[in-house]
């Protein structure tokens, strides 16, 4: 399974943050790779369907790939994501963008 699969199927799906989708799968990768114990921990999340552990794995990926790009990792000049307009609703789900009516149900049936 691949590092928050489900996050990345709905953004890509969303057509979020008006940028090259795999660039950014490229980049969720890399932190699979160097932070094991979240990949680890997204595995028990996709696999239990918790919506609020997937929302704090993407914030502590952001933080990662932040570090990262500082120690030379990530082209300093590269504009990591950010995913300000995403917003996750654990009740439902969904997983919005915006304040309008785009929305994906996170873990698909």
């Amino acid at each position: 399974m691949r590092y928050l699969e489900p996050f990345l199927a709905a953004i890509e799906e969303l057509g979020t943050e008006g940028r090259d989708f795999q660039k950014t799968a490229e980049l969720f990768d890399l932190v699979a790779t160097e932070r094991r114990d979240l990949y680890h921990r997204s595995l028990f999340a996709c696999r239990g369907k918790k919506s609020i552990e997937i929302e704090r794995l993407v914030k502590e990926t952001l933080v990662v790939l932040k570090e990262l790009q500082e120690a030379g990792k990530i082209d300093p000049e590269f504009e990591l994501p950010t995913f300000g307009s995403l917003r996750f609703n654990h009740t439902t789900g969904y997983l919005h963008v915006g304040h309008g009516n785009r929305h994906r149900k996170l873990f698909q049936q």
